[in-house]
């Protein structure tokens, strides 16, 4: 009878030690992917911090190189915004795999080369090359979010939102201000250059009506972009129409896309925030 009963009680402490040891794995695994969903969150929010130094020095390199006016204090500055987003992403999310592969390391050495030589190359040429190096930065989002177990499937509209669709919409308006700059900079305008510029204005105002309850920005912003875009669209396709001073185009653009993305990183941060495992 004795050894029947320490029998049952020690087939109950290992029952009892088993589940608690499930138990503590279960909660230790939660906590680490609430971790790695943080580190995925802040390190996108990062990237776009990045893109958006990179849009801007795209910005004042193309209008020192279509207008040549001397931006060189400006332009330094922006260089080192970017490197010092780059460092501070490669010291505190080295641990996620991304930083660790090709895709991180022709971004990282496509920026320097670029920001060393972009006075080398013509105003279109330029704005490409910054072009390429925002997509790059665009593709590494949802291989961040997949590395960090962050579900940004359109269930999830809001986040979906966040990670897809408003950085392409900030990418689309740095676009145009840079190509703006240059177009409303030169004479003789080739026909495809003007249709571009008009065409990204429409997608913009498209996007920006089509955003509803999940914009990030003012009504008052989206109408004074929806003003300047009409304008430089309008100083492009007719030859009366008096054109809108460059460097009102870039203050209002650039306006814009710093209240879009810090809206954008705000909400980033916030679900970041929630993600935290204490």
């Amino acid at each position: 009878m004795s050894s029947t009963i320490s029998l049952v009680w020690l087939s109950l402490l290992v029952f009892v030690t088993i589940l608690t040891t499930l138990v503590i794995t279960a909660r230790r695994q939660s906590r680490l992917r609430r971790e790695h969903q943080q580190a995925g969150l802040q390190s996108i929010a990062a990237m776009l911090e990045t893109m958006r130094f990179i849009q801007k020095h795209r910005g004042l390199t193309s209008n020192q190189l279509s207008t040549n006016n001397n931006l060189d204090k400006e332009i330094q500055h922006k260089r080192e915004c970017v490197n010092s987003e780059i460092h501070s992403i490669e010291e505190t999310f080295h641990r996620i795999p991304f930083f660790k592969q090709t895709s991180w390391e022709k971004l990282t050495e496509g920026w320097e080369s670029l920001s060393c030589h972009w006075r080398e190359l013509e105003p279109l040429e330029n704005i490409t090359a910054h072009c390429h190096l925002i997509k790059l930065i665009l593709q590494s989002l949802p291989i961040l979010a997949a590395q960090t177990r962050i579900n940004c499937s359109a269930v999830d509209h809001h986040l979906h939102y966040l990670l897809n669709s408003a950085p392409q919409l900030l990418e689309q308006i740095g676009q145009f201000r840079s190509l703006s700059v240059h177009a409303l900079s030169v004479n003789n305008n080739e026909v495809e250059l003007i249709e571009r510029v008009v065409a990204l204005g429409d997608t913009i105002n498209q996007e920006l009506i089509g955003l509803n309850s999940s914009a990030t920005m003012s009504t008052y912003s989206h109408q004074a972009l929806a003003e300047t875009m009409s304008k430089v669209s309008r100083a492009l396709t007719l030859d009366d129409e008096k054109p809108p001073l460059i460097d009102d185009v870039y203050r209002q653009t650039s306006l814009v896309i710093d209240e879009l993305l810090a809206n954008i990183r705000h909400q980033l941060l916030n679900i970041s925030r929630s993600h935290n495992p204490s």
